[in-house]
């Protein structure tokens, strides 16, 4: 009991030092805003970040700033900010993050709890072992691949150095964790005994949905609106369980009956609440009522299209990571699943790191150690008055683009060196959208015409061939809120991504999507198609929801393309002979240094790479069999469900 005392006093007296210390960081910017970018304290809460980003250029420029070689550019004050979370991303793209733990039962598990994150972060950029210096200079050993072998040693000791401070420290962690569980939980249980059947997006879902150069309130507001649809496709795909339904009914009547008994008793005479145990029992009613009825399946959301909601999420998600299984398919609702997590796992997570985090610096990191040294030397790039950041960040189409993603014809990646799941095009199309002012590098600028060409293209073949025309400005001046779930809502009335099956020959499903594209670019781009009777105000205020709908567009618009490339290959891979993929080489005798895949230099492929280790084949669609939209939607394409 003394040492839970002196423990639980020493947890709010480090909470009480991190508020001090915030307290002095948040003055140190508010008098930087003030004095530095004339922003007076009444406008701190209003003045959006672009506002903020111009007057620093401005400043930088003037000399005010600092003294560059160069001007800077919008681009390069996210990589200043994202340093740092911009080599997660990659890292998390090519696989080496989350960590994963194989299940005796056939699949993986990933896990990424706190107390790893910051370890990771520990070993990778902040601390006494970090490989890092001065905070945004890589040193020149690990540029050079001579020192490879020499570094990944040093940094399998420093992992196994920190795998044992924390096996030592994991008792006293492991308590910290349940006073903290405690003290940010127990008030909400009281509140809301149901929140911890509810779900929030995952530290898993954060780095694999997030764009390069997306910074966090950005990364926030997308989740924000992608939280309803993805929540509404979980239920609505949810595999059906009548048994559980059945004992959670039966849970609810008799726990919701005792409950009610025991009240009215009180409600009749108090003296009962002096009864031992009653008040207890009335608690632990409550709890157990409210968690089996978060297993009963909701008739509405059973109703809608899952296929339909998944569009939605996609539409605001931007990334559909597919995690393979056993038989070599992916199943939409265990991602989703993964992704949007029961704030009840999480908890779990965070309560069992202190044990788990030692086992994965162990099993998982030291035995990488020489992947990770080739993943900083092959993909870290000097930018003058910048520093190292990740060449991923810079999202060079050349470099680091998918052909699979519209990139065929214009990048010259090996495949070690691709980015997967479209993340170099999805963000580069991002970052142009967000910033229109910015002029990408001629690459990128290039990629960008191909797309916006391919867009009008397949828009005036959607508008040949179909009798039904694109939506007019008046339909979105006919809503009253500027949020781009509102503009959505008015676009996304029809599905939009490709059926189960596609032949050779069938149309183009990105068609649809294409014309709603032009349609909304020309609606962003000519503003008295804005709100025709609106003042200019709400014009520009409804413009950066028409850049957060179109991105939402491209997004889906891209995902067809690259199904349909997918299908293609398919099919010509079916008529043609069956040839080896690049990565299924007959396996080798390497030396030790040579065991694990590395980033070949010279451009070459490797014979493995931690993603392809947990992925096949890619899925023939984004949707698996048991996901299709119901037979009275088919029939009647006329009468589509409505998006949440």
């Amino acid at each position: 009991m003394v040492f839970l005392l002196i423990l639980a006093t020493a947890f709010w007296l480090f909470q009480l030092l991190r508020s001090v210390c915030n307290l002095f960081s948040y003055w140190d910017i508010q008098v930087f805003y003030r004095e530095a970018l004339h922003i007076p304290l009444g406008e701190l809460g209003s003045v959006s970040w672009a506002e903020v980003q111009s007057r620093l250029l401005a400043l930088q420029r003037s000399g005010g700033l600092c003294v560059q070689p160069r001007p800077l550019t919008e681009l390069d004050v996210h990589h200043r900010i994202l340093r740092y979370t911009n080599y997660q991303v990659a890292l998390a793209n090519k696989g080496l993050l989350p960590t994963r733990c194989a299940l005796p039962w056939g699949g993986s598990v990933a896990f990424l709890s706190r107390g790893l994150a910051l370890n990771v972060d520990l070993l990778l950029f902040r601390g006494p072992f970090s490989l890092f210096r001065g905070g945004w200079e890589l040193p020149d050993a690990y540029k050079r691949s001579d020192q490879r072998a020499a570094l990944a040693a040093r940094w399998r000791r420093s992992v196994l150095l920190l795998a044992a401070v924390n096996l030592a420290l994991s008792p006293l962690v492991l308590a910290w964790q349940v006073l903290h569980a405690f003290y940010s939980h127990a008030e909400l249980l009281r509140r809301e005994p149901g929140a911890l059947g509810t779900r929030r997006w995952s530290r898993l879902a954060r780095l694999q949905l997030r764009h390069f150069n997306e910074l966090p309130h950005e990364l926030r507001a997308r989740l924000a609106r992608a939280y309803r649809p993805a929540a509404a496709f979980l239920r609505a795909a949810a595999p059906p369980a009548p048994l559980l339904a059945l004992l959670a009914r039966q849970l609810v009547f008799f726990a919701g009956a005792l409950f009610a008994a025991l009240l009215v008793l009180t409600v009749y005479d108090e003296d009962v609440l002096a009864v031992e145990h009653v008040l207890t029992a009335m608690t632990a009613l409550g709890i157990l009522a409210t968690v089996a009825r978060s297993f009963i399946p909701d008739e509405q959301a059973q109703s809608r299209s899952p296929q339909l909601l998944l569009q939605a999420a996609l539409a605001h998600m931007h990334y559909l990571p597919e995690e393979t299984g056993p038989a070599g398919k992916a199943s939409a609702y265990r991602q989703m699943a993964r992704l949007l997590q029961y704030r009840a796992v999480s908890l779990t997570e965070e309560l069992l790191s202190p044990l788990l985090t030692p086992l994965f610096l162990l099993f998982w990191f030291r035995p990488r150690a020489l992947e990770i040294i080739d993943f900083f030397h092959h993909f870290t790039v000097d930018v003058a008055g910048v520093g190292d950041i990740c060449s991923f960040a810079l999202m060079d189409v050349k470099r680091h683009g998918h052909p699979q993603w519209l990139s065929e014809g214009q990048t010259e990646a090996s495949l070690s060196q691709r980015a997967e799941d479209g993340k170099t095009e999805l963000s580069l199309m991002r970052f142009s959208l967000v910033h229109p002012q910015w002029r990408p590098p001629g690459h990128s600028s290039k990629f960008l015409g191909h797309l916006r060409g391919r867009v009008q293209q397949d828009a005036a073949t959607w508008g040949a061939n179909s009798v039904r025309s694109p939506p007019t400005p008046g339909v979105l001046s006919n809503s009253s809120s500027p949020l781009p779930e509102t503009f959505l809502a008015n676009l996304l009335v029809q599905p939009l991504l490709p059926p189960q099956d596609l032949s050779p020959t069938a149309p183009c499903p990105a068609a649809a999507t294409a014309s709603l594209l032009a349609s909304i670019s020309r609606i962003a781009q000519d503003s008295s198609c804005v709100s025709p009777g609106g003042t200019g105000g709400q014009k520009l205020a409804q413009l950066p929801e028409l850049a957060s709908a179109e991105m939402s567009l491209h997004a889906i618009y891209l995902y067809q393309l690259h199904q349909q490339q997918q299908q293609q290959e398919l099919w010509g891979e079916a008529s043609a002979s069956s040839l080896s993929r690049p990565w299924s080489s007959p396996p080798q005798t390497l030396s030790p240094d040579e065991e694990k895949p590395s980033w070949s230099s010279d451009g070459s492929s490797p014979a493995s790479s931690p993603r392809q280790q947990w992925r096949t084949q890619r899925a023939q669609n984004l949707f698996p069999g048991g996901f299709q939209e119901p037979t009275d939607t088919q029939k009647e394409p006329s009468q589509a469900p409505s998006i949440d």
